[in-house]
């Protein structure tokens, strides 16, 4: 097994390869997929094999990218989704970041393979503290940060490639303590 790879009840989290380019365009392309987040529109192939790439090249000691391939449905085997931790060594934080194909949203997918990350973070990369990020709009997404625990802290303005104006996100943090608090006896 890969170093970086995680295993869950339901879910392999792995590095990207280069051929998983067509998976990440078939959910990708999906325009209500993406409308919170900051891609291209429309998105474009060339967009997946970029983003793959970049993901499968990826320093991991600053920037960790998780393809997420569930082992059941109609995507079993195929990459249906990312996992992203942008690592600030110094400080000892990270940005959790995460999306999965549409078809499998309400599955509990997200928090599964979230919940694996963070215990890496913490256990892994001795970080101190996670904090993530959604579209005030995007209550899918605060719930996926409330069930990990996670407490929201802050409003901020993010400006988008896709938009012309700036968004408003709800910000959500968890720290070491409170992950080991709240999952003592799981890790």
């Amino acid at each position: 097994m890969n170093l970086f790879e995680l295993k869950t009840e339901r879910l392999l989290l792995r590095p990207f390869k280069l051929e998983d380019a067509g998976s990440v365009f078939s959910y990708a392309s999906d325009p209500e997929w993406g409308q919170f987040l900051p891609i291209p529109d429309p998105y474009l192939e060339d967009d997946a094999v970029e983003y793959v790439k970049k993901s499968s090249h990826t320093d991991w000691k600053k920037n960790a990218v998780w393809a997420l391939v569930p082992d059941f449905g109609d995507r079993e085997g195929l990459v249906s989704g990312a996992i992203h931790l942008e690592i600030d060594d110094v400080k000892k934080t990270a940005e959790l970041g995460y999306a999965i194909a549409r078809s499998l949203w309400g599955y509990g997918l997200v928090p599964e393979g979230c919940k694996a990350v963070l215990r890496y973070a913490f256990k892994n990369c001795q970080l101190l503290k996670v904090d993530a990020f959604a579209d005030v709009s995007n209550e899918r997404s605060w719930h996926v940060m409330e069930s990990l625990g996670m407490e929201r802290v802050a409003l901020r303005r993010r400006s988008r490639p896709r938009e012309s104006d700036y968004v408003l996100e709800v910000g959500y943090s968890i720290t070491a303590d409170l992950w080991q608090e709240n999952n003592e006896n799981s890790d």
